[in-house]
């Protein structure tokens, strides 16, 4: 009886160890997969993890990451919830179920994320940017500015900042405090299209064609000279 229980426990030892050593390797392959853009091929790989320890946090959030790059936003959604199931103060996880809950238009909960995010990391300039996005898209204007100067407080070099700052002062019909936004977003990045698009839009309604007609070109010059390289 005692042989038969220290075999058991040595073979329990070994199946434990042969299914750490496989997880590892194919939580390796996931991430390889991932820096090679191969999404498909990654998410088998966190399959074959999660259902070997499914309570697991990285392989849920490596595997969201997988489906939002390929527009599964319901499944990204899901695994990013999974995640945070198992890691509660995962950062990453709430950056990232942000930006799927904004593409879900699910623009209350993306910015609950954004809160839950900026309460562990409240010098990331990024999580005021995607809050400020969604305050836009729920026509809170003044406080996305509020956002969008936070995140300006902590870095001057976020052309986003700006650029969003722009479109919000723009629907409060500040239409100058909006040009000096994309000026600004403009210096740090004479490519950025979106800018010229929207400065088109605003000089169409000044009635100035030529300079809208202008700024469109610009931004059909940089979209073509981009798909050229």
């Amino acid at each position: 009886m005692i042989k038969k229980t220290v075999l058991f426990a040595v073979l329990l030892i070994a199946f434990s160890a042969e299914a750490q050593l496989n997880t590892d390797y194919y939580m390796g392959m996931g991430r390889a997969h991932l820096y090679a853009e191969k999404y498909n091929d990654a998410i088998e790989s966190f399959n074959i993890v999660i259902k070997v320890k499914p309570e697991m946090s990285q392989p849920y959030f490596l595997r969201g990451f997988a489906k939002y790059k390929l527009m599964d936003y319901l499944g990204a959604e899901q695994d990013f919830n999974k995640a945070l199931e198992y890691k509660p103060n995962l950062t990453e996880a709430y950056r990232h179920r942000g930006v799927v809950r904004i593409n879900l238009k699910k623009y209350y909960l993306a910015m609950a994320d954004f809160n839950e995010a900026l309460k562990l990391n409240a010098i990331d300039e990024d999580f005021y940017i995607g809050r400020g996005f969604c305050k836009i898209r729920i026509n809170q204007y003044e406080q996305a500015i509020d956002d969008f100067n936070k995140s300006l407080e902590i870095t001057k070099k976020n052309k986003r900042a700006y650029f969003f700052r722009g479109v919000a002062k723009t629907f409060l019909e500040d239409t100058l405090g909006a040009l000096a936004d994309y000026k600004q977003a403009l210096n740090l990045d004479p490519e950025y299209t979106d800018v010229y698009m929207n400065k088109g839009v605003l000089s169409s309604e000044w009635e100035k064609y030529d300079t809208a007609i202008i700024n469109y070109n610009k931004k059909a010059l940089v979209k073509k000279t981009n798909n050229h390289h």
